[in-house]
């Protein structure tokens, strides 16, 4: 989990957690998609 504060090595943490984010959000719109149909 993230635990260093928002201004400690913004270049090295922001790349990691943003992939995580964008992998969540694509899993959870493949799972509305196929409630949808």
């Amino acid at each position: 989990m993230y635990t260093g504060s928002l201004g400690e090595d913004p270049d090295e943490l922001d790349p990691g957690t943003w992939w995580y984010k964008r992998s969540l959000i694509n899993a959870l719109e493949r799972i509305l998609a196929d409630l949808e149909k």
